[in-house]
C-alpha cells in the first residue's frame, strides 16, 4: 500500500491507495478541492463540512449524468450495429 498526502479544503489528509495509484489519488483530490473552492465563492458563509457535502453531491451528479450519457451511447451503438 502506498501513502499519499493531499490537501483538501485547507486540511492535510494522509490517505492510502494501491501501489501505482498515487497520481490518480492526487488528481482526484485536486478535482475535489477545486469543486470546494468554487463552492466557497458561491456559498461564502457555509462551513467546511457543508462545502464537502455540496461538492460531493455535485461530483455525484456529474457521475450520474456521465453514466446516463454512456448508457444512451451504448444503446444507440447496439441499435445501429449491423445484424
Amino acid at each position: 500500500m502506498a501513502q499519499v498526502s493531499v490537501v483538501v479544503n485547507g486540511r492535510l489528509y494522509k490517505l492510502e491507495c494501491e501501489d501505482g495509484g498515487e497520481e490518480q489519488l492526487r488528481e482526484l483530490s485536486a478535482y475535489l478541492n477545486q469543486k470546494i473552492e468554487t463552492m466557497k465563492q458561491s456559498y461564502p458563509n457555509e462551513a467546511g463540512e457543508q462545502l464537502l457535502v455540496i461538492a460531493a453531491l455535485m461530483i455525484t451528479d456529474e457521475f450520474f449524468d456521465t453514466r446516463e450519457a454512456l448508457a444512451q451511447a451504448l444503446s444507440k451503438l447496439s441499435e445501429d450495429a449491423p445484424s
